[in-house]
């Protein structure tokens, strides 16, 4: 039977989403997580795999995989994942950039920077979801043939759900699903929520997640004087998340640099109205005044934007239409996950030792 390995987050739904899309192949597939999950079709192993710990940990990970014995090894995010399954001498090395690993970390790092051309330059395959980290992998060295552009998309049968989801008219739902991180600007999204909340008493605003800002958060929503309409819903499940949009109206992400988040495509299919920082990535999905609308750099339309998002319930309905199309055509996750798929088999159909091997039963 092949075997895959990933090095990945546990906890992340980006993890147990891929997974999920590899367990009808009927192979054994492991993770091995520097934090504990549980992700249904795969053992998962918790081991140390941080950056500063390389030198420490580096020779165990991979004595780790080399007992494993994997056909592909597969890191989830470029620094350490990718280091310790590089490291690891297993091939095939495929690599899935998740954005700040790609957008962010390298800028900020020399040797970040360094660490991951070499990634790239021993990568069989590199997986992105948008153009922008595209391009900046390409920027960093990467061949075309390397790459290969993956959205963690939406299952079909969950965008035919949130396909159906109904607003209730006399509210109006301001969803941030983001979390609360210096990265996100929540902060921001308070101050203007509490600049137009007195002219629009329908207004409630609701934050998903949570991280190290949350208490300096809970406190600001405190002193507006406006903790009744600011609900903090805490870390929530994809399937409660998806349930929190489906009601929502309006979906705000004004992160200062990201790829393209799953929240954005599952807002887009519930009907939300995008309020979006102007970032390269954002613009694959949304035009502005079409589908969407953007906020200036420095955030101080925001509040003005909002205010039209509020009002103007023709645009909101329209452009709600034209993004359940969007998705419906470009980013149903089934869709998305076959070409990797085809990878995947393509790399252990020739090989002597399991050639005998049946995709359908995964039977010698």
């Amino acid at each position: 039977m092949p075997k895959i390995c990933f090095l990945a987050d546990a906890r992340s739904p980006h993890t147990l989403k891929w997974v999920s899309g590899c367990t009808d192949l009927n192979w054994e597939i492991i993770v091995i997580s520097h934090w504990p999950g549980e992700v249904p079709g795969a053992r998962v192993i918790v081991h140390p795999l941080s950056l500063t710990g390389f030198p420490k940990y580096g020779w165990r990970v991979r004595r780790l995989i080399r007992r494993i014995k994997p056909d592909i090894i597969h890191a989830h995010q470029f620094g350490a994942h990718a280091l310790y399954a590089w490291f690891s001498g297993v091939a095939p090395l495929v690599i899935t950039a998740w954005g700040s690993d790609i957008l962010v970390k390298p800028k900020q790092s020399f040797f970040i920077r360094c660490l991951t051309k070499i990634l790239i330059r021993k990568a069989a395959l590199i997986t992105s979801d948008s153009i922008q980290v595209k391009d900046e992998l390409v920027a960093y060295g990467a061949k075309p043939e390397q790459l290969m552009t993956v959205l963690f998309g939406i299952e079909r049968q969950r965008y035919l759900k949130l396909a159906k989801a109904a607003k209730d008219p006399l509210r109006v739902i301001l969803c941030s699903p983001r979390l609360h991180e210096p990265l996100y600007n929540i902060q921001v999204i308070i101050e203007a929520f509490g600049q137009i909340k007195k002219d629009h008493p329908e207004l409630e605003l609701w934050l998903l997640g949570s991280g190290s800002l949350t208490p300096r958060l809970e406190n600001k929503a405190a002193q507006t004087g406006l903790g009744d309409s600011i609900r903090f819903w805490g870390m929530v499940t994809p399937q409660e998340s998806m349930e929190r949009l489906a009601e929502s109206d309006l979906m705000i992400s004004i992160p200062s640099s990201d790829a393209t988040p799953v929240s954005l495509l599952e807002a887009m299919a519930a009907g939300c109205l995008p309020i979006l920082s102007d970032l390269p990535a954002y613009h694959d999905w949304v035009a502005g005044g079409v589908n969407g609308l953007y906020v200036k750099s420095d955030f101080s339309d925001l509040a003005s934007v909002l205010r039209r998002a509020i009002v103007d319930r023709g645009f909101r309905e329209m452009a709600a239409a034209k993004n359940r199309e969007i998705i419906l055509e470009r980013a149903i996750w089934e869709e998305q996950f076959r070409p990797v798929r085809e990878f995947y088999v393509a790399q252990v159909k020739d090989r002597p030792d399991i050639q005998n091997t049946r995709s359908g039963n995964g039977e010698k």
